[in-house]
C-alpha cells in the first residue's frame, strides 16, 4: 500500500474461552482463544485519575502456558477460569504454537501480524491492518450474545515493518525478550510472503491525541468471580451482529478518532469497569 489510513477498527477475534485441565494449560497449538488472567498491573478509574498498582483481572490473549483454577461460580457471561500466566521458551519452535498477538503485557500493547494478510485468487496479500495511521483506533473483541464484546483498546503510536529475515534487527530495542519469545518466534516458524508491521500502542504516559491503550480490568479484590466482557455499541462503525474479519472506517480526522475513543472509555466505565494500562511481563522459566 502506498500510504497509512488513520482509521476506527471492529477487530473480531475468537472469543471462546481456555479451559484448564488438572491446573495447567500447556502452549496453546489450536485455535486461537480468551483468557480470563489474573495479573499485576496498573490501572486508572477514570482517564484523567493517577493509575494505581495491584493484582488485576483481565481478559486477553495469552496462547503459552498458564495455571490456574476453575471458577466456583461464574457471573452471567463471565470466565469458568482464572488463568495466571507464564511461559517456558522450547529449545525450538515445532512450527504448531500459536502466538500471542495482540500482546498487552510490559511497557506498551503490540499488534504485529494477525489479519495483515490475505488470501485472494491464490495469492497473498497485504491488508489496510497492515499500513495503519498514528492514531489509528482498534477494538479487539468477539461476538457475544449479538452483541460485540471488548477485550483490548489499542491507540496505534509508532510502527515499523519486519519481515523473517529482518525482524530481529528491525525490533532490537522495541520489543522484550518475552515478547520475541511468545510472538516472533512463533510468528516466524516459517517464513512469511510479505513484509508485516509491528504496531506499539499510546500509553498513559505518551498518549496520542489525548488517548491511550488500555483492557478493561478490575481490582482482584473486586473480582473474585470474574466480570463479563463489556459489550460496545458505537452507531455507523460498530456492527454488532460481525462475527469474523475486521471492520475499518477509513481516513478519520483525529478529532474523530479521540470522540469514538471516549465513547467507548464511558461505555466501559459504565459497566463498572476499570481501564487497565499495564500488565506485567509473565515470567519465564525452566520447565
Amino acid at each position: 500500500m502506498d500510504s497509512l489510513a488513520r482509521c476506527f477498527v471492529q477487530f473480531i477475534h475468537p472469543g471462546l474461552e481456555h479451559v484448564i485441565h488438572g491446573g495447567l494449560k500447556p502452549w496453546n497449538t489450536g485455535e486461537h482463544r480468551r483468557k480470563f488472567l489474573e495479573v499485576q498491573g496498573s490501572y486508572v478509574g477514570t482517564p484523567d485519575a493517577p493509575s494505581e498498582r495491584g493484582g488485576l483481572f483481565f481478559w486477553g490473549e495469552w496462547e503459552p502456558e498458564s495455571e490456574g483454577e476453575l471458577i466456583a461460580s461464574p457471573v452471567p457471561d463471565g470466565p469458568h477460569w482464572v488463568h495466571r500466566p507464564f511461559y517456558v521458551r522450547p529449545d525450538s519452535y515445532p512450527g504448531n504454537l500459536q502466538n500471542t498477538d495482540p500482546f498487552v503485557f510490559g511497557d506498551r500493547f503490540l499488534y504485529t501480524l494477525c489479519r495483515q494478510t490475505k488470501q485472494s485468487h491464490g495469492h497473498s496479500r497485504p491488508t489496510l491492518l497492515r499500513d495503519l495511521a498514528p492514531c489509528s483506533l482498534i477494538l479487539f473483541g468477539s461476538l457475544k450474545g449479538g452483541n460485540f464484546v471488548l477485550d483490548t483498546v489499542f491507540v496505534v503510536g509508532e510502527s515499523v515493518l519486519h519481515d523473517f529475515g529482518s525482524w530481529s534487527t528491525a525490533l532490537a530495542g522495541r520489543v522484550s525478550e518475552t515478547y520475541a519469545d511468545v510472538t516472533m518466534r512463533p510468528t516466524y516458524q516459517t517464513p512469511w510472503p510479505h513484509e508485516l508491521r509491528l504496531y506499539s500502542g499510546a500509553t498513559l504516559d505518551e498518549p496520542f491525541g489525548g488517548m491511550f491503550s488500555f483492557a478493561p480490568c478490575l481490582p482482584t479484590v473486586q473480582g473474585p468471580k470474574g466480570f463479563a466482557r463489556p459489550a460496545i455499541r458505537l452507531k455507523d462503525v460498530i456492527t454488532s451482529g460481525l462475527m469474523m474479519g475486521a471492520k475499518a472506517t477509513r481516513n478519520l480526522s483525529v478529532e474523530r478518532v479521540k470522540e469514538l475513543w471516549d465513547a467507548v472509555v464511558a461505555q466501559v466505565l459504565e459497566q463498572k469497569l476499570s481501564l487497565g494500562v499495564w500488565f506485567d511481563l509473565p515470567s519465564r522459566r525452566t520447565e
